[in-house]
């Protein structure tokens, strides 16, 4: 057979097999994505074309695409490079190395799948089987002689100067391919020593762990670093959040206002209609504070620039990043993530906690300490929100079982937050950001996971004229085969579900005279964050915040004067989420007609017409000592005693008229009227 034969391109057929291995990825992953439904749900929905017609989404796809070519183009020349490098070291013949180029390029696929299979176990392309151990151990050693080999080519036409451009990039390449197999470590190791000039205002740091739950703090202790930093805090036992959502809990805390006041209702808020005045960080900067806000991963709401940070750190956002990570998990640049350069190629998967299929936890740390490392001589104003712990409750290298129970997922996560949590204040302490300083600890909302009580509605506790228990929502619950009526699943899904409502408030001090570590009993909310730094930092008080300074109660523990009366709502939401297993599909299929895209910024946002239906349908809440007073949807209206578990639908009962009705519908009514 002669080497002049087209048999024998190897490019060409190096090109077609890489074509072939892309074709079937894309075939499984689509045929794998098809039995959840996402793709037609998104393709049968016209807020989909909206999205790509406009160039805020449609470029980031073109450079997201382009990238995905110039790697599997790496792949191709390289294999081929390789090939004809080992051809001159050993004169081989033309035919040699055409078969040469493809075995080659065989174990290159199989290094690739098997290597993903390691590092990215949550990967769609994974595969649990130990022979992908020995696979990517066989093809990293055979590849690695090659690669050698390679080198020494490059070497001897560098030692002749014959080096042309394509030996150069060859030997970028290899560089490239060297620096992944030795999983170079994170930046942050290294960046720790970074410090500035001290100021005589206290740096503030606000440190949110997602949907944590207090009580998997102190009775599950999942978290061991983050539980032995409380016990030298001052720690707010009976704290709670106005909203079960992280973007208006977050505005909540920024603003000391409830969701009514400050205009953000649920994620995908619209910015134009959100009461910012009078808010923390505007405070904060007018006093010469740099202020900034980290996230892993916005893809449910956005914070961004618009608040008043001055810088956001986290993965691209917007409506761009919910169409491309929903595509983003694939062998190949999964694996680039490994390497820093998928942090330039593929930004919107880099630390991006919503594509948990690539998601490495020091990956977000490493962003943080990237940024904190070129700050300015200010005075720092910093928050910073750990998503590990949102469900799916999985991550990149995370060795979870499908038998595990979802609170066992859910401790799991927990437990990542709380290694990441340590790392950052590690960097904090040696980047000397800790010597005058106030850290604020919260969790922005709880969830309910299923178990027996995640609800109040128990139906042994419940008293009165029976009525209405049809329409109370039954659910399976997680730890068994029965199901009732007193669990829920998630946040923002049940209004009588105060685990989804209670929350981490804490304050700890370094160099700051605040009070003696203690716990505090009396009932606070998010809302009480911005006017007790303010007022501890002698800024103006904000003139229509709902919350209260507690510095008083801090000082002196001594209890309000009065009962606080604390209103809570959901946010917008799907029935889907209030399941045992949730599916992104039906997820999206429910909310994605009613938000629509700000062309400009790339933000999506709720459409007015889907904002006042939704309203109508907002769960609602009193919560007023120990009563709680709850519509949980327009024909169900609930009272419940928190603290003796007793609940009941009849408001002409004893009961009721023991927690004066008639002043908590009114107070209820007053608060609401304009949206019932």
């Amino acid at each position: 057979m002669k080497s002049t034969n087209p048999a024998y391109s190897l490019p060409r057929m190096l090109t077609s097999l890489t074509t072939f291995f892309v074709i079937a990825q894309i075939l499984y992953y689509t045929l794998s994505i098809l039995t959840s439904g996402i793709i037609h749900v998104i393709a049968a929905q016209t807020i989909t074309l909206q999205l790509l017609k406009a160039p805020v989404v449609f470029i980031p796809l073109i450079i997201y695409f382009s990238s995905q070519i110039f790697i599997y183009g790496c792949l191709i020349f390289l294999v081929w490079y390789a090939a004809n490098a080992a051809g001159k070291i050993f004169s081989l013949r033309k035919d040699s190395i055409y078969s040469l180029g493809i075995i080659l390029w065989l174990f290159s696929a199989a290094f690739i799948l098997s290597a993903n299979s390691i590092y990215f176990n949550q990967s769609l392309f994974a595969m649990s089987s130990i022979s992908m151990q020995s696979i990517f151990w066989i093809t990293s050693v055979i590849l690695i002689f090659f690669l050698l080999l390679t080198f020494l080519q490059l070497l001897s036409t560098l030692i002749n100067k014959t080096i042309t451009a394509k030996d150069i990039f060859a030997l970028i390449l290899i560089t490239a391919f060297s620096i992944f197999y030795t999983d170079t470590p994170s930046r942050f190791s290294k960046q720790a020593g970074v410090t500035h000039a001290s100021s005589e205002q206290p740096n503030i740091f606000i440190v949110s762990v997602e949907a944590l739950r207090p009580d998997y703090i102190f009775q599950q202790q999942a978290m061991p670093f983050l539980l032995e930093t409380l016990q030298n805090s001052i720690q707010f036992t009976d704290a709670y959040t106005p909203i079960a959502q992280s973007f208006p809990s977050w505005i909540s805390i920024l603003t000391g206002k409830t969701p009514l006041h400050h205009g953000a209702r649920s994620f995908y808020a619209n910015y134009s209609k959100l009461d910012l005045q009078d808010s923390l960080i505007n405070a904060l900067r007018q006093q010469g504070y740099e202020t900034m806000y980290a996230v892993d991963g916005q893809r449910f709401g956005d914070i961004t620039t618009q608040l008043g940070f001055d810088r956001i750190i986290s993965p691209p956002y917007g409506a761009a990043e919910l169409i491309i990570g929903s595509m983003s998990d694939f062998p190949l640049s999964n694996l680039l993530m490994k390497a820093h350069i998928g942090k330039y190629l593929f930004p919107y998967n880099f630390a991006n906690r919503t594509i948990a299929a690539t998601y490495h936890p020091d990956d977000f740390i490493d962003l943080i300490t990237s940024q904190l490392a070129t700050r300015s001589s200010k005075p720092l104003f910093f928050s910073v929100h750990f998503g590990i712990s949102h469900w799916p409750y999985r991550y990149a290298d995370d060795n979870d079982h499908d038998s595990d129970t979802l609170s066992e997922k859910y401790r799991r996560s927990l437990r990542a937050a709380d290694t990441q949590m340590k790392k950052f204040f590690d960097y904090l302490r040696n980047a000397k950001l800790l010597e005058h300083a106030i850290v604020v600890f919260v969790s922005d909302h709880g969830t309910g996971l299923g178990m027996p009580g995640d609800s109040l509605t128990d139906v042994k506790s419940y008293v009165g004229k029976k009525r209405g228990f049809s329409l109370l929502p039954r659910l399976p619950y997680s730890n068994n085969k029965r199901e009732g009526i007193d669990t829920s699943y998630g946040y923002s899904t049940n209004i009588l579900s105060l685990q989804q409502y209670h929350v981490l408030m804490a304050i700890k001090t370094f160099g700051v005279a605040l009070g003696k570590p203690k716990q505090i009993n009396e009932r606070v909310s998010l809302m009480d964050i911005a006017p007790t730094l303010m007022d501890f930092l002698h800024f103006h008080p904000p003139k229509s915040a709902d919350g209260i300074s507690l510095l008083d109660i801090i000082k002196q523990n001594q209890a309000a004067k009065h009962v606080r009366k604390f209103f809570i709502e959901n946010g917008f939401t799907s029935p889907e989420i209030a399941k045992a297993e949730i599916t992104t599909a039906t997820v999206l299929k429910d909310t994605i007609n009613t938000v629509q895209l700000d062309s400009q910024t790339g933000l999506l946002y709720i459409n007015d017409n889907a904002e006042k239906q939704l309203l109508k349908q907002k769960q609602r809440a009193l919560l007023a000592g120990d009563w709680l007073l709850a519509r949980q949807s327009p024909s169900v209206m609930i009272l419940a005693n928190i603290r003796s578990g007793e609940w009941t639908m009849d408001m002409d009962s004893e009961f009721a008229k023991r927690a004066n009705i008639r002043q908590l519908m009114q107070d209820f009514r007053q608060y609401n009227e304009s949206e019932i």
